[in-house]
């Protein structure tokens, strides 16, 4: 029974180290063929190689190996996905295949009200309930403040689930910084934005020399230009 999805780079170092164990395998069988009746065990080289065979076919081809992988992850998950949803049939298939795939990188492409955060919600608690994830080692990043309140939210409030960090992609940034350098830099707000560019353009920046407000303004002009033919950016 396969337990978990193949990522690729497991993929890659197993077929790597199966390669060099079959050949270390080849190898021996060769010594040992000629004398097999006069060697004690000397078959149990015959039985390792088979039981070296089903992982063999594992590795032969990883898309394949996976796809039957999420179906029967799909059909052991049925109950536990069906309760995540807001309605009785849970989440759609699109949104189910999206929980259980679990490559090193998964890319999910999802319009508006396509329901995102449900299914980000539901990986959390597939990761903690079947693939038994400890809750430190999950890190939840969201875009915005609203985003990271209703994921908190609805782990906390439906599933119990109130040690799992939820942050937004510019706090979660800021507290790297400041484990690994020490020095937070400010965050500007937006009216905090919009004075700093005003200052720019009246040129009361006093922070920006006359060549770089004059570099800023240039490169600024170059691409409000209405034309839809290729411009070389300024010097």
């Amino acid at each position: 029974e396969q337990r978990r999805y193949l990522d690729l780079a497991s993929w890659r170092t197993m077929r790597a180290e199966l390669e060099v164990l079959l050949g270390e395998l080849a190898q021996l069988q060769e010594a040992v063929g000629p004398y097999e009746d006069l060697v004690e065990g000397a078959d149990g080289l015959r039985q390792l190689r088979g039981l070296i065979a089903p992982l063999e076919a594992l590795l032969e081809d990883r898309a394949e190996t996976n796809r039957r992988f999420v179906a029967a992850e799909l059909e052991a998950t049925a109950g536990l996905l069906d309760a995540v949803g807001p309605t009785a049939d849970g989440l759609d298939d699109d949104q189910r295949r999206a929980v259980v795939r679990d490559d090193l990188h998964n890319l999910v492409i999802a319009g508006a009200g396509s329901g995102k955060t449900l299914v980000l919600v539901a990986r959390v608690i597939y990761l903690l309930q079947r693939q038994r994830v400890a809750p430190e080692d999950l890190l939840v990043v969201c875009f915005n403040r609203a985003a990271a309140a209703e994921v908190s939210e609805r782990l906390s409030e439906r599933y119990g689930v109130a040690d799992v960090e939820v942050r937004t992609l510019h706090s979660w940034a800021r507290q790297v910084i400041d484990d690994t350098v020490g020095d937070v830099p400010e965050v500007y707000q937006s009216s905090d934005r919009d004075l700093m560019l005003a200052a720019l353009f009246d040129g009361t920046a006093t922070e920006v020399t006359p060549a770089l407000r004059g570099a800023i303004l240039q490169l600024f002009a170059h691409w409000s230009l209405d034309s839809t033919e290729d411009r070389p950016l300024p010097d």
